[in-house]
């Protein structure tokens, strides 16, 4: 029958490597969260940015700059005229930056581009016209990112705290428990080498495992 790989542990490691698999699930639990939630924000963008193409197609969507969604003309030619601007705090951002390969990209849904200034992302879809030329929607992302920065930062922060809080646990566990038990261990040891028959077992907390069986030995 094969031996099971824990059986050989002593109870430090056995509790080491408690600690490490719930710190392993809690990390891997706040990763999933972080991406499923940063999935879910951009799903949003996403359905806003296809609802106002849709609308705008229609002719009756009425985008603006409170709309939130850029719409620009790409000519045949790959140049884009701005047709609605998008402003944040009064001031106009700076349109995005269409590769020449985005028309065919976005046949699969709206995609990420950067601004033609500054750090700023948009999130942005192309639309075939029957003239040859193509629309542009598009929504900023910094709302979106300003949201998943701070979901980050506080997912980080609880589980740095979760995991500050194990490790304590962890230390007054053993210090309780198993660091009695490691000295009453030496001392049996020292007892039954016949090195020191005045020894005694050092007293730990009664009610406790360890204040038991040292009561035992003594």
């Amino acid at each position: 029958m094969p031996r099971h790989p824990l059986k050989g542990l002593t109870l430090r490691s056995r509790l080491l490597v408690a600690v490490c698999l719930v710190a392993f699930v809690q990390v891997a639990a706040a990763f999933l969260a972080v991406s499923y939630v940063s999935d879910e924000l951009l799903d949003q963008v996403d359905e806003r940015l296809l609802a106002a193409a849709d609308a705008d197609a229609a002719g009756g969507s009425g985008l603006g700059e409170d709309s939130g969604v850029y719409r620009g003309i790409l000519t045949p030619e790959g140049a884009l005229v701005t047709s609605t601007t998008v402003s944040d705090r009064g001031e106009v951002l700076p349109p995005p930056a269409v590769p020449p390969e985005l028309p065919t990209a976005a046949g699969d849904g709206p995609v990420t581009v950067e601004a033609q200034a500054g750090q700023l992302e948009w999130r942005a879809i192309v639309v075939d016209t029957e003239s040859g030329a193509s629309v542009v929607y598009a929504s900023p992302l910094d709302g979106y990112e300003w949201t998943r920065n701070r979901l980050i930062r506080l997912v980080t922060v609880t589980t740095g705290a979760v995991l500050v809080t194990l490790g304590l646990a962890s230390w007054w566990v053993a210090r309780l428990g198993i660091a009695p038990i490691n000295r009453m261990t030496r001392a049996a040891e020292q007892i039954a080498a016949g090195e020191d028959l005045s020894v005694r077992i050092d007293s730990a907390p009664p009610g406790t495992e360890a204040g038991e069986l040292g009561r035992a030995l003594n």
